[in-house]
């Protein structure tokens, strides 16, 4: 590892502590951005193109103008020198592209205010095991409110539920939406099995898809001695399976050990095919 960590903000490498958000803009009072985080696999970022597809949603969503620079072959270019500089290039690194609106004090932000960006990258924790989830009081926002198929930079309703997790003993947040369905954790999306049935909420119980819950999706419902099952679920439903995990785009997949006091089998070894399956879909993605 260099002795210095570097970052990218709007094209320009400089050290990690320089890259700075104005002090006077809507993103620093307000948390008017976006970002995306995926794991880089020895250089390789795949998956990038629905990474940035989803990014440029949220733009879009936040009223944001999108640069027509921002391609995936723009962005593979710009993380390839920021690995090579932080000495990641042979090993799996957490990448973040962080976007935010350079704009007034106030809430009438302009269509044309521009948009900055800082792309990071981290060493890669090690592998941490299975997850201990504690039901969250903390509902998550609507998305009558609030739209949960975005990434967006204020995140004060997962921090809220995650801090309640772990004064708890808990590693982290169960949440359920307003009508008490199952909704998703503070950083992941989660999938059960009782028997040859695998469920997961669907888009309607306000939470965000992720790319991972996507891909895995995906290959689950190709195998022909599965059934899966998107829909409305409740903690009843969740706690009559023997199995559950957890998906994101940097840790993969990730076991449930505990929902509150219920225990779950995290030595299934349906959770080591499916973490096996994953890798190879995620190393052909483009």
């Amino acid at each position: 590892m260099t002795d210095s960590h570097y970052a990218i903000q709007d094209g320009e490498i400089l050290p990690s502590d320089e890259a700075v958000i104005p002090a006077v803009s809507s993103a620093a009072s307000y948390g008017d951005g976006c970002f995306e985080t995926l794991r880089a696999y020895s250089g390789r970022l795949p998956a990038l193109g629905r990474h940035l597809n989803r990014l440029k949603r949220s733009m879009t969503y936040l009223g944001m103008a999108i640069p027509d620079g921002f391609t995936p072959e723009y962005f593979t270019e710009e993380a390839d020198r920021l690995l090579e500089r932080n000495a990641l290039k042979e090993t799996d690194a957490r990448v973040r592209l962080q976007i935010w609106r350079v704009g007034p004090l106030g809430y009438g932000s302009g269509d044309d205010d521009p948009v900055s960006f800082l792309l990071t990258a981290t060493p890669l924790a090690g592998p941490g095991g299975a997850v201990s989830l504690f039901v969250a009081t903390r509902r998550r926002i609507p998305s009558e409110a609030l739209g949960s198929g975005f990434k967006l930079s204020n995140g004060l309703n997962y921090i809220l539920a995650r801090r309640e997790a772990v004064k708890n003993g808990f590693n982290d947040a169960l949440m359920l939406d307003c009508r008490n369905r199952i909704s998703e954790t503070t950083i992941a999306n989660i999938f059960w099995k009782s028997g040859n049935d695998v469920f997961t909420p669907s888009v309607g119980c306000d939470l965000l898809p992720g790319i991972t819950r996507e891909i895995q999706l995906e290959w689950l419902q190709g195998q022909n001695n599965l059934s899966v099952h998107t829909g409305e679920f409740t903690l009843e439903d969740l706690m009559k399976a023997g199995t559950a995990w957890l998906t994101n785009s940097v840790q993969e997949v990730m076991p449930v050990s505990f929902v509150n006091e219920t225990p779950f089998n995290e030595a299934d070894p349906f959770l080591e095919k499916l973490k096996q399956e994953y890798r190879k879909r995620i190393r052909h993605e483009p």
